[in-house]
């Protein structure tokens, strides 16, 4: 007896009922996977500002030297503007002239972090140098992490005179201040923060 085997293939109807449940599906996945994306990044840029913080406080009190931390654009020089997203150094400060002598004096350096994210510091205060004994010098330090362009706050971290540092998620979207601001703002912080900004020394 001869048996026929019949191979059936897929209707055009079929196909496009696959391709529309494919879609559907894709369209839930893709704003989820793309959330993600944007909570690691967030994460990740709070982290690495956060542990280089505390990398040049560690080095100040291991080395027993005045260790500054600043802004830079080019990992040798501090830029003269809040602007820390582009990157930031720290280094060595016996003089406290907010210069490092030659590049081989930079400790840390860290390379700007993910596009998408601004951090700007306090007005009049775009750098942070901590003593030799772990003790902030001068005025509190305040970094605000906001979302590009939406300029939505996501993010603090503040460094007080004790040389405490100490970083926090935001609860609720919040629209992003100026960093003029950041020191107004001060005052309605708890008193386990900070205290607000006093001139730059």
């Amino acid at each position: 007896m001869d048996i026929v085997l019949r191979h059936r293939g897929i209707t055009l109807v079929e196909l496009v009922c696959t391709l529309a449940v494919v879609g559907v599906a894709l369209g839930f996945a893709i704003p989820a996977f793309r959330h993600v994306v944007a909570e690691a990044r967030i994460s990740a840029a709070l982290h690495r500002l956060t542990v280089s913080l505390a990398i040049a406080r560690n080095l100040a009190v291991s080395h027993r030297v005045p260790v500054t931390v600043c802004p830079s654009h080019d990992g040798v020089t501090c830029r003269q503007d809040p602007v820390w997203d582009q990157g930031w150094i720290a280094f060595p400060d016996p003089r406290r002239t907010r210069i490092a002598t030659s590049p081989d004096r930079i400790l840390l350096h860290e390379p700007a972090i993910a596009r998408g994210i601004s951090i700007r510091g306090s007005t009049g205060r775009h750098w942070l140098r901590f003593q030799a004994s772990g003790l902030g010098s001068g005025s509190n330090l305040a970094l605000q992490l906001c979302t590009q362009p939406r300029q939505q706050e996501i993010g603090r971290i503040y460094v007080n005179q004790g040389g405490r540092i100490r970083s926090e998620r935001s609860r609720k979207p919040v629209s992003c201040n100026p960093s003029a601001d950041l020191a107004a703002e001060c005052l309605t912080l708890s008193a386990e923060a900070l205290q607000c900004p006093s001139p730059p020394e």
